[in-house]
C-alpha cells in the first residue's frame, strides 16, 4: 500500500500522510465524544422502551463484522482507503436520518442501525490498516501515543459540552445541534480523506478458511476469549449508559459524570503504560476482572448516586487494567498465527465474528430476562451476570498466557 522512506524516518516523525490520517481520527473521536455518549439516550427518550433499542443494538453489531467482511473483499478490489471512506459516508448518512428524520427516526430504527453498524465496521477496518501503511515499527508507538493523547482529551472534555448544550435548548434541539455539529465534522473528514493515497491489497481472502482453519491453537482461545468479552461488554456498556442517565436525571451531569471517569482512563493508561510488563499479565488480568465484578454488585445493591460512581471509577480504572494486557496478548497470538500464511489482516476481520456474536447474545439475553421480569428487575439480573463473564474470561486466558 503506502510506501514510506522509512530508513530515513526519526521515531518521532510523523509522515504527511500519517498527520493527514491523526487529524481524520481526531475528528471521528470529536464526533463520536460529542454524540455517541448521548445517542441511546437520544433513543431511549423517544422509545422509553429498552428491549425495543437492545433489537437497535443487536442490528448495529450484526452489521460491523459484515463490512469487515466485506472489506476483506473490497480493498483487493478497490483499496483500503476506499474502506476508509465509506465508513465515513455511513457516518454522514446516519447522523442525516437522524437530523432528517427527527423523533420520527424510532420508526425507522433497524435501518437506521444499519447505518451505524456498517459505517463502525468500514472505519475500523480502514483506520486500522492504514495506522500500519503510514507508520512503521519505529515510530508507530510514537504516533498512536500522540493521537491517543489527543482523542484521551477530546473523549474528557466533549460529554459535559454535548450534555450543556442539550439541557440547555428546548426539547430535542440540544440534540439536534450536537447531531449537526457531528455531521459537519464528518463532511470535513470525507474532504480529508481525498488526500490520502489508495491501493488496492494484494492476494485473496478466504473468509470461510481463515475463520475455521487458523492452524494455531492458542489463536482459536483467543478467539473464544473475544467471543466472552463481547459477550460481556456489549449490553453491559449500554445498559449502564442508559442506568447513569435515569439516575442523574440529566445529559450536563451525565455529560460531567462521563467526563471525570474519562479523566480517571487517561490517568490509568498512563500508570499500566509505566507500569505494565508482559510476564504480570495475569495479574492485571484478574485485577480488573474481579474489581469490575465487585463494582458491578455494589451497583446493584446500592443502586443509587454512590454505587454508580463507585462502579464508574473502578471501571475506568480497570478496563484499562484488562484491555492493555489483552490486546498484547491478542496481537501477540496473532503475529504468531499469521506466520506461515501472512495473514494478520484477515485474521484481524474474522476476530470481529466472535466479538460481534458475543455482543448479540449479551442483548438477546437481557431481552430474554426483560420479558420475565418487569421493572428494574432484569437489569440487576443481567448486569452482575454480565459482569462474571470476566472472570470467566480471565480463568481462560490463564491457559492462552501459559501456551504463547
Amino acid at each position: 500500500m503506502v510506501k514510506e522512506k522509512r530508513k530515513t524516518r526519526k521515531n518521532n516523525h510523523i509522515s504527511s500522510l500519517g498527520k493527514v490520517l491523526m487529524l481524520i481520527h481526531v475528528l471521528f473521536s470529536l464526533c463520536n465524544a460529542l454524540s455517541n455518549t448521548f445517542v441511546n439516550v437520544y433513543l431511549f427518550r423517544l422509545t422509553s422502551d429498552l428491549k425495543y433499542l437492545g433489537i437497535y443494538n443487536i442490528i448495529v453489531y450484526f452489521f460491523v463484522p459484515v463490512a469487515f467482511i466485506l472489506s476483506g473483499y473490497i480493498a483487493r478490489k478497490k483499496g483500503t482507503t476506499y474502506c476508509f471512506r465509506l465508513g465515513i459516508v455511513f457516518y454522514i448518512i446516519f447522523y442525516l436520518s437522524v437530523l432528517i428524520l427527527k423523533e420520527k427516526v424510532k420508526e425507522f430504527l433497524p435501518l437506521v442501525g444499519v447505518f451505524s453498524g456498517l459505517a463502525m465496521g468500514f472505519y475500523y477496518y480502514g483506520y486500522n490498516k492504514l495506522v500500519f501503511d503510514v507508520t512503521d515499527d519505529k515510530n508507530r508507538g510514537y504516533y498512536l501515543g500522540i493521537s491517543g493523547s489527543i482523542i484521551s482529551i477530546t473523549a474528557a472534555l466533549a460529554p459535559m459540552l454535548s450534555g450543556f448544550v442539550i439541557v440547555n435548548f428546548i426539547g430535542m434541539l440540544g440534540y439536534y445541534i450536537i447531531f449537526g455539529i457531528s455531521f459537519v465534522l464528518f463532511v470535513l473528514a470525507i474532504i480529508l480523506s481525498s488526500k490520502l493515497k489508495n491501493e488496492k491489497l494484494s492476494g485473496t481472502f478466504n473468509f470461510k478458511e481463515t475463520l475455521l482453519n487458523s492452524g494455531y491453537k492458542p489463536w482459536d482461545k483467543i478467539m473464544r476469549a473475544n467471543f466472552l468479552m463481547g459477550l460481556k461488554d456489549g449490553a453491559m456498556a449500554y445498559l449502564l449508559n442508559i442506568l447513569v442517565y435515569l439516575i442523574f436525571g440529566n445529559e450536563l451531569a451525565m455529560g460531567k459524570y462521563t467526563t471525570i471517569v474519562s479523566i480517571l482512563g487517561i490517568i490509568s493508561s498512563y500508570i499500566v503504560g509505566k507500569l505494565y510488563k508482559r510476564d504480570k499479565a495475569s495479574k492485571w488480568l484478574f485485577s480488573a476482572a474481579i474489581s469490575i465484578f465487585i463494582s458491578t454488585i455494589l451497583l446493584v445493591i446500592l443502586n443509587n448516586r454512590t454505587g454508580i460512581v463507585i462502579n464508574g471509577i473502578v471501571s475506568s480504572i480497570f478496563t484499562i487494567f484488562w484491555n492493555v494486557p489483552f490486546n498484547e496478548i491478542m496481537y501477540h497470538v496473532a503475529h504468531k498465527a499469521s506466520e506461515k500464511k501472512d495473514n494478520l489482516g484477515d485474521l484481524l476481520i474474522v476476530r470481529e465474528i466472535p466479538i460481534a456474536a458475543g455482543r448479540i447474545l449479551g442483548f438477546i439475553l437481557y431481552i430474554s430476562v426483560s420479558l420475565l421480569f418487569v421493572g428494574d428487575t432484569p437489569i440487576k439480573i443481567i448486569l452482575p451476570l454480565l459482569a462474571s463473564i470476566g472472570v470467566i474470561n480471565f480463568i481462560y486466558l490463564r491457559t492462552v498466557i501459559k501456551e504463547k
